[in-house]
């Protein structure tokens, strides 16, 4: 069945569906009894629009892409920090690749332009659930952390358990 939420709606750009209904077909067939068959030869004509051959129309695509990858695979959200903080370093060193593999003026700057908008898309979609989603795992390290060097000090058990109560944190 599938997922209504994902795909195609009017004029909004909708991607996953299939890649959705595979996924759960992995996880529910035996790896031995899954049968996907496909054909190299098949020839299938798809007419596509003008205004979908723009460089804004497909910068948007590749955001939905990396939006709806990480919604289909279930990303866990904490994980959008990390990838947040390593976003401009890693785009840099893709872009700097590029250029030193084909040269300033034979780098291909527009798949630089998409990764970067397939990468926006990730991030976009995991922090959509909320600060708490992301930050609830780091933040819970950091007060594991302060707990055992609280221990340490004279007086830190009182000042935790007073915390714990004043937070309803346990």
């Amino acid at each position: 069945k599938f997922d209504v939420n994902l795909g195609m709606k009017g004029d909004q750009i909708g991607l996953g569906e299939e890649r959705a209904l595979l996924e759960l077909y992995r996880k529910a067939t035996p790896e031995a009894a899954q049968k996907v068959y496909y054909c190299l030869e098949a020839h299938i004509e798809h007419y596509v629009p003008a205004y979908k051959m723009t460089m804004r129309y497909m910068t948007e695509r590749f955001y939905q892409v990396g939006r709806t990858s990480t919604r289909v695979k279930k990303k866990n959200p904490a994980s959008g920090l990390d990838r947040a903080f390593k976003f401009i370093p890693r785009q840099l060193l893709l872009a700097g690749r590029e250029i030193r593999q084909k040269g300033l003026f034979g780098a291909d700057y527009v798949a630089v332009l998409f990764n970067i908008a397939l990468e926006v898309g990730r991030i976009s979609e995991l922090f959509s659930h909320g600060w708490g989603a992301v930050l609830s795992p780091h933040l819970q390290l950091r007060y594991n952390q302060f707990k055992r060097l609280a221990k340490k000090w004279k007086g830190g058990y009182r000042l935790m358990r007073w915390i714990e109560r004043a937070l309803g944190v346990k």
